[in-house]
């Protein structure tokens, strides 16, 4: 018996030990078989002297609880889940989902500082990290006007129904629906790709429009006044921003009418005045006043005539 060990099991025999310096001599006697036949030697022999040991009663001997190894491992299974919990939290994205159930647009601020004007029943999706920048991806429903900041080393990228838009600052409009996307550019430069049925990318340039029809597996790409394609943000109409057949562009997207006039009425190509959105009946009138001619609605039909002096 080594007088390392006959120490080290006094030591713990006469309570001069803690708790975990107790705890470590169990554990090393279930791997040292010479320390644990020593220690039942010295034992025996010590509870033996105890007997008759007339200091019996004032002797602060130690006996250390039993371990309850189930109480221990329960706390530690329920701190390893709630640390788990926390981290989960932390770590996985959050999904925002902004939708505009108003009767007027929405304008909502992006985490990179770009703007969204959203039109009613639009919805726009996308995620942040907690300890991840904003990764300027979106997924558009409906139709939106985007404001997008400039950052030369990351995109901004629209993921549509049918298509994907991928821009680096600009200003466009999408329209996006499980039929048709139409994408208009007021400024600045963008990239159409990940067409549905098409394996073919586009590059828009400042007042062109790409109409892409899924159905028909067609891609229509014109040159167009993208005041046409935002009036559903505007409040008032200004007719000294269109010619004739621009209303009547807008007229047929909007309100679904028809506008019918006389082609000589084409050589008014700045027409002065304005006239509120909210009511179709109202820009007919106007535009009527103001292109001295008298108007005529049937059904869906919007007929403009010339008034004969």
């Amino acid at each position: 018996m080594s007088q390392q060990n006959v120490k080290k099991i006094i030591r713990d025999l006469s309570g001069e030990n803690g708790f975990f310096k107790h705890l470590i001599l169990k554990i090393s006697l279930i791997f040292n078989r010479k320390l644990a036949k020593d220690y039942n030697e010295l034992k025996f022999v010590w509870n033996d002297i105890e007997k008759f040991n007339p200091r019996k009663t004032s002797t602060t001997y130690y006996k250390p609880k039993p371990v309850n190894w189930v109480a221990i491992s329960k706390l530690a299974i329920a701190a390893s889940v709630a640390i788990f919990a926390v981290l989960y939290t932390l770590l996985s994205p959050k999904t925002v989902i902004i939708k505009n159930t108003t009767c007027h647009p929405i304008t909502t601020i992006l985490p990179d500082q770009s703007t969204v004007i959203l039109d009613t029943g639009a919805v726009l999706t996308y995620t942040i990290h907690k300890f991840k920048p904003f990764s300027r991806e979106v997924t558009l429903s409906g139709q939106a006007f985007f404001h997008v900041t400039k950052q030369h080393h990351q995109p901004f990228v629209v993921n549509c129904h049918n298509l994907d838009v991928k821009v680096l600052g600009t200003r466009f409009n999408v329209l996006t629906n499980n039929y048709e996307t139409e994408v208009t550019l007021v400024e600045g430069k963008v990239q159409l790709f990940d067409f549905k049925t098409l394996d073919t990318n586009l590059i828009l340039k400042p007042r062109e429009m790409v109409k892409y029809i899924v159905r028909k597996n067609l891609i229509k790409k014109q040159r167009t006044n993208p005041e046409i394609q935002t009036f559903w943000m505007q409040k008032t109409i200004h007719f000294n921003r269109f010619q004739l057949q621009d209303i009547a562009q807008i007229l047929k997207n909007y309100y679904g009418k028809t506008l019918i006039f006389d082609d000589t009425l084409l050589k008014y190509k700045h027409i002065g005045g304005s006239a509120p959105t909210d009511n179709y009946l109202l820009i007919v009138k106007a535009l009527s006043y103001i292109t001295h001619t008298k108007y005529t609605i049937v059904n869906d039909t919007i007929y403009l005539k010339p008034i004969k002096n």
